[in-house]
Parts: structure tokens; sequence; C-alpha cells
């Protein structure tokens, strides 16, 4: 499962609280994650693990890799 897809499995009105759950494990901002999840901006690889901890595995690195673009 990719980022969009996991953040899409949550009801609508808890979407924005998921991708804040995310961005405060990152370190980054919600719409920055907004932005990974909807591929107008590139995942920097250091974020790789901490989205895969951040979803418990439900994203995968598989599945993070398989999207992946050096940034």
């Amino acid at each position: 499962m990719n980022l969009r897809e996991y953040i899409d499995q949550h009801p609508r009105e808890r979407r924005r609280e998921v991708r804040q759950m995310i961005a405060d494990a990152l370190g980054v901002t919600e719409p920055c994650v907004r932005h990974y999840a909807n591929g107008t901006r590139s995942i920097p690889s250091r974020h790789l693990i901490p989205i895969v901890d951040a979803t418990r595995g439900v994203v995968s690195l598989v599945d993070l890799l398989g999207e992946f673009k050096a940034a």
C-alpha cells in the first residue's frame, strides 16, 4: 500500500489528522505530507523508514521504493 492509499483508507474527516501524525514523525508540515502522498513532491530518502514506522508497516518500504525518486 502506498502513502496515498494509506491516507485515503481513513474517513475523509480524519485524513488531515493522519497526515499530521505522519508529519510529526517526519518533522515536516502536514501540507508537505499531502504533497508526498499526491506525488507533487518527491519523498526524500531520509523519510522512507520513518513513514514505514509511522504507519506501523502498513506502508511498506518496498511500496515506497517503488515510488521513490531521489530528492
